[in-house]
């Protein structure tokens, strides 16, 4: 293939091309400006050899089928080709190319099901029984309990929130040092250890067998067991490089160095991204599960009808009668305001209560809050938008409540039915402050998800933990993409506007 010079996105001017030496010197982002601008082999090249043992560990991991693992990660590394020019940010090439390989994993998976479903033999029967199927780790015992985890490893990592998954990826699957992480990622190095220790507990937790508690440390060796069996086999990589090269520029005679399963493969996994990418643009469109807490909430009729208010209270308990407390008494929760004891059953000179300020942001929380703000993978919408202008909390007492909205969704709840309950527990001491919610109802009941909160100019703001992980407290009220994190934005109901 002929090579000119040319421009990145960025402008840098690039010479004619680079022997496979000088561009593994280069840094992820300088290697896909260049491939963008030039599609050159030998940079590609550069790319497969660096991240290639991390998705040839995956999808070997994933299919532990030596066949399919080779499909897969040819279609993982086409896949980059395609997209490179839209990757960012750039310095987290590995783990963009980590959540590709995953999922171009599963969908060699679903594919090789069909088949067999529709042949009607037992593949992978006959290749246990003929060895085709990777052999056990070297050095590993027989019915090592480690082994038996690695089909779960992915699953798990494929859920960590982008900011715990990153780290993992550069240290424990591509063998870089905290401190290497820490220069690409743009991190402090302390932040790199944090949130790699915070992920490596994370996965333990979620790896342990229920009674058996499996050690970090145990995670740390699987992973570096199975790095040291990812050897991507060489005749792949330049075969992937020219294919790549190929794809990018167009050109049909592609067909002629992949094999048909590895284009269908690629097309398969390039639209379900398509999808997935129109699908959280429209995050606010009809039904929402607020991160890891189930908490629903959709868009209202078109008839304008609003969600239940609270019954209005007609005095004001204790609690919110101290200092500190801005609410109007209509708020107060009715029950609340029952269990009052009568005035003439009080003290005559009531106690002055310790300082509590889990008790005093309690009760500013009580009563009716809108929705003024949503944030979600580093996107903002106002309070006009649809799904957030009518979105609604209910606090009164320790509980939270999203009233019943309207039905057609999956998973919505009927108009006027049932609601989506929370307990909540504060703490008020950490920083940020931190509020558990408990399902009370629904798929997660039971399930409490960890949150952070600020009460700040008349304003509520909750940052709800991924879904996937409700365990994994949010840091800040920032959200960037793919992080899972929900950050809403509430205006008490009785603030009067000027």
């Amino acid at each position: 293939m002929k090579k000119t010079s040319g421009k990145s996105a960025l402008g840098r001017d690039f010479p004619p091309p680079l022997e496979l030496g000088t561009a593994a010197e280069l840094s992820d982002g300088h290697l896909l400006d260049r491939f963008v601008a030039q599609r050159e082999e030998p940079v590609f090249e550069a790319i497969v050899l660096r991240h290639g043992p991390m998705v040839w560990g995956v999808c070997r991991r994933v299919l532990r089928d030596h066949h399919d693992a080779e499909d897969a990660l040819q279609a993982t590394f086409l896949i980059l080709a395609r997209k490179a020019a839209s990757i960012q940010p750039r310095e987290k090439l590995g783990n963009w190319l980590y959540g590709v390989a995953y999922l171009t994993a599963k969908k060699a998976m679903a594919s090789r099901a069909r088949r067999r479903a529709l042949d009607g033999k037992a593949r992978e029967a006959k290749a246990w029984e003929n060895k085709v199927l990777d052999p056990p780790h070297p050095g590993a015992d027989p019915g090592d309990p480690l082994d038996e985890l690695l089909p779960k490893l992915d699953r798990e990592l494929s859920r960590l929130p982008g900011k715990y998954r990153a780290p993992v990826v550069l240290c424990e699957l591509e063998g870089k040092t905290h401190k290497e992480a820490a220069e690409q990622l743009g991190w402090p190095i302390g932040t790199v250890s944090g949130r790699l220790s915070r992920a490596r507990g994370i996965l333990a937790k979620k790896l342990s067998c229920p009674g058996a508690a499996l050690p970090a440390g145990s995670l740390a060796a699987l992973l570096a067991r199975d790095v040291s069996a990812a050897n991507v086999p060489a005749e792949l990589v330049g075969s992937t490089a020219h294919a790549a090269c190929l794809v990018s520029a167009g050109h049909a005679t592609a067909a002629s160095v992949i094999s048909a399963e590895v284009a269908t493969l690629s097309a398969e996994v390039l639209k379900t991204m398509f999808l997935s990418k129109i699908a959280m643009s429209s995050l606010l469109v009809g039904l929402v599960g607020l991160g890891g807490t189930g908490i629903y909430y959709g868009v209202q009729s078109a008839s304008g009808d609003t969600a239940p208010k609270t019954q209005t209270a007609q005095a004001a308990p204790a609690v919110v009668a101290g200092p500190g407390t801005n609410w109007p008494v209509d708020d107060v929760p009715e029950e609340t305001r029952k269990a009052e004891p009568a005035k003439d059953q009080r003290p005559s000179t009531p106690a002055v209560p310790a300082a509590n300020p889990a008790a005093d942001d309690t009760a500013k929380l009580q009563g009716t809050w809108n929705a003024v703000q949503i944030e979600s993978n580093g996107k903002t919408l106002g309070k006009d938008a649809v799904g957030v202008r009518d979105m609604q909390f209910i606090i009164e007492g320790d509980q939270l409540t999203i009233p019943g909205v309207e039905a057609g969704s999956q998973g919505r709840a009927g108009s006027g039915g049932p609601a989506r309950r929370k307990r909540f527990a504060l703490d008020p001491a950490k920083t940020p402050k931190a509020i558990d919610l408990t399902s009370l109802d629904g798929r997660e009941k039971g399930e409490t998800a960890a949150c952070i909160y600020k009460i700040e100019d008349g304003r509520l703001t909750i940052a709800l933990a991924p879904a996937e992980h409700p365990e994994a407290r949010p840091e800040d009220f920032k959200t960037a993409a793919g992080d899972g994190i929900l950050v809403i934005t509430l205006e008490h109901a009785n603030i009067k506007k000027n």
